[in-house]
């Protein structure tokens, strides 16, 4: 335990305190930035193939959306997950990928609106598999787009909303690594969809 979690005691009076609790708060997320700016380091390139694993796309993505219904729910945000009937095989680094799509998810809940809705999807279309995530929150101006992958770019009418604009970047890398990428359309006030490209096997 850190010395300022250690002086988070009762007898601390209110002031000291809440500059104990902003102390441990700001720690948390500078380490949340080196983990991000190490990740980025680290993954850089295409992966060897005995990194690969042959899995099911199916089974990710039903994982990950059972994993961030309470984080939806929390927003009152319907998501949903629609997903074909035959499996969707991918040649992939199981956590690097769930990642890249836990990072998309994420930045796509951050982003909508309370009561919004967003939807997973997956489908199979010559030998790649699309992986959606589309929203019905309040979109991107078409002259951010362009940057949205960038590392620590942030969209200027988001700037009051937490983060260090490194999740999409690390999301992009990732894709890259596994020969894939990833695509986003948007309009303003309509929504967005985040489409994560990848090889079949």
């Amino acid at each position: 335990m850190s010395h300022a979690q250690l002086a988070l005691e009762p007898d601390v009076d209110g002031v000291d305190f809440w500059r104990l609790e902003r102390i441990v708060a700001i720690t948390k997320t500078m380490s949340h930035l080196v983990a991000d700016l190490l990740f980025l380091a680290r993954h850089q390139g295409s992966l060897s193939p005995e990194q690969l694993q042959t899995l099911d796309l199916r089974e990710l993505l039903q994982e990950l959306a059972w994993d961030q219904d309470s984080s939806a729910g929390a927003k009152q945000i319907d998501l949903t997950c629609e997903l074909p009937s035959q499996p969707v095989w991918v040649q992939v680094d199981p956590d690097l990928l769930h990642q890249a799509l836990l990072n998309l998810v994420n930045n796509v809940l951050k982003y909508t609106h309370c009561g919004g809705q967003v939807r997973l999807q997956l489908e199979s279309r010559s030998s790649w598999a699309l992986v959606q995530i589309i929203d019905n929150g309040s979109g991107i101006p078409a002259t951010a787009l362009p940057h949205l992958f960038e590392q620590f770019y942030r969209v200027p009418t988001t700037s009051a909303i937490e983060g260090f604009g490194l999740g999409l970047a690390i999301a992009e890398q990732i894709a890259k690594a596994h020969g894939g990428k990833i695509t986003v359309t948007s309009m303003v006030v309509q929504g967005t969809c985040f489409e994560l490209s990848l090889p079949t096997s």
